[in-house]
């Protein structure tokens, strides 16, 4: 009796290591496996999602800034956020990230993805911080999702930053390979009566030259750059907001291809 009990504590304790064995070489495999490119899903923004978007960021994360512990901590859950909805196992695109700014003793992370013609060597810059507010932030998650559906004519490449001073977004976001062809800065900070505020140079006026448009947006003198500011919410119901967001992406569209 005695024996036949060793005899099967030796079969479970082989069972048990070749358990062990199995699972690290699994481990082994799985790292080293050569990671394959992700594609990004194809569908289309709705106002539930953007809705959700908005309520998240200027609601359960809060203000984000560099100043306060609890400003740092929504600018790190904003990252997350940015980094967890544009990524694999949501919208599917593959993100890229840089983590050489720091501020306030930590080291803050820029994250950006590509979409339209990949192949083109001309970028265009689609400048989004998420710092200033949830709103601008909310918007880029959108437009990913629009874009790949709306398949812009150029390669655009929209860059989620945090509130860190940058001498150039451009040389940190850009490969030497690359030619910027033109940024766009997307900003919150509009007011609630329009889609919008348009900051544009006269030759990208003509390509948002649609009735709709005219009607819902402010056309503002030109700058140095091109800057579009997002209308906040004020008394509208977040739902509200949301649409407005959304008819602002053809309008995003139109610039990029305007370029």
């Amino acid at each position: 009796m005695n024996e036949e009990k060793i005899n099967i504590g030796a079969i479970l304790f082989g069972v048990f290591c070749l358990l062990i064995v199995s699972i690290c070489i699994a481990l082994y495999l799985g790292a080293t496996e050569e990671r394959q490119e992700s594609k990004p899903i194809e569908g289309q923004a709705t106002v539930q999602e953007m809705s959700d978007y908005l309520k998240k960021l200027n609601g359960q994360i809060g203000k984000a800034d560099l100043k306060t512990l609890d400003g740092q901590l929504a600018l790190r859950q904003t990252a997350a956020m940015i980094e967890g909805t544009l990524g694999p196992l949501n919208l599917g695109y593959d993100v890229s990230r840089s983590s050489d700014d720091r501020a306030e003793g930590f080291l803050w992370t820029t994250l950006w993805i590509d979409t339209g013609d990949l192949e083109s060597e001309e970028v265009i810059l689609l400048a989004i911080p998420y710092g200033d507010g949830g709103t601008p932030v909310a918007f880029g998650l959108g437009l990913a999702e629009y874009l790949v559906l709306a398949k812009p004519t150029k390669r655009v490449r929209i860059v989620f930053y945090p509130p860190v001073f940058m001498e150039s977004l451009w040389e940190r976001v850009g490969d030497a390979s690359e030619d910027l062809a033109g940024q766009i800065d997307i900003l919150g900070g509009a007011g609630h009566n329009s889609w919008g505020d348009l900051y544009l140079p006269e030759s990208l006026k003509e390509v948002v030259q649609n009735p709709t448009w005219g009607k819902n947006l402010n056309f503002l003198g030109p700058q140095e750059g091109i800057l579009v500011k997002l209308s906040e919410k004020g008394p509208m119901k977040t739902q509200q907001q949301a649409v407005r967001l959304l008819r602002m992406m053809p309008v995003i569209k139109a610039l990029v291809d305007g370029f």
